[in-house]
């Protein structure tokens, strides 16, 4: 559960970073278009402008409504021995010195996956439905060939990830209390 929930709590803030990067990014039509005749050209696709420009306000929202679910999830952090500030520090870490990564790439699929596990054993769930969700993810395009390996593997480092942060986190404090004193 715990891996779960810090899982979830960098999904979520990747969510808020990206809705937040959105609003510095320039929002017109002459950019939309740009960007519309690139991925027209590189990826064969036939896009739209009209379908790169977003409403600022809709993305204000929405970063306040991750930001909501994120104040959720900090509720349920003490209860599996995380605290918020090393929880952030993870989140941090795992987005941007790619301490995990793994999870950059299939970190969304695991937290559904996990997820599906954690209703199984709640019983909020039946045990074909969890297989047949799981195998729903696992004929995703971009799933990896083998979702469960990968799973542990993310899990794994997720798990290793965090110790190592909260252990420089706890080195932190104990030298600056030596320093102080």
């Amino acid at each position: 559960m715990r891996v779960f929930i810090l899982i979830k709590f960098a999904y979520l803030y990747n969510m808020r970073r990206l809705h937040q990067s959105l609003m510095d990014f320039k929002n017109d039509w002459n950019t939309a278009e740009n960007i519309s005749e690139m991925i027209n050209e590189v990826f064969n696709e036939n896009s739209s402008p009209k379908d790169f420009i977003y409403n600022e306000n809709e993305q204000a929202d929405e970063c306040i409504n991750i930001t909501e679910g994120m104040k959720l999830c900090e509720k349920y952090l003490k209860q599996y021995g995380l605290y918020p500030q090393d929880v952030y520090a993870f989140c941090a870490d795992v987005t941007y010195n790619n301490s995990a990564p793994l999870f950059k790439r299939y970190g969304q699929l695991v937290m559904y996956v996990i997820e599906d596990i954690v209703n199984y054993d709640l019983g909020m769930t039946t045990k074909d439905k969890t297989l047949k969700n799981i195998q729903h993810l696992k004929n995703f395009e971009l799933a990896p060939k083998n979702l469960y390996m990968v799973t542990r593997k993310i899990v794994t480092q997720i798990e290793n990830t965090f110790e190592d942060i909260y252990l420089k986190r706890e080195e932190r404090k104990e030298s600056k209390s030596k320093n102080i004193t």
